[in-house]
């Protein structure tokens, strides 16, 4: 980890990526192509629409 960056937990790897952005149209699109495997921490908006797509697609294909 450099310098910049902190552990924040121990559930956490060293292989876990952190990214300080301002969520964009692309940027959620790049989140939800990782499936299951993408965790949003924050902020919680992002997470409530992430969270709101995945239960729109889940009611549409489940």
């Amino acid at each position: 980890m450099s310098g910049k960056n902190k552990k924040i937990s121990n559930y956490f790897t060293d292989e876990d990526t952190f990214w300080n952005v301002r969520p964009t149209f692309d940027f959620v699109q790049e989140l939800l192509s990782l499936g299951e495997t993408a965790v949003v921490l924050a902020p919680k908006t992002l997470r409530k629409e992430i969270a709101k797509i995945g239960k729109t697609v889940w009611k549409r294909n489940g």
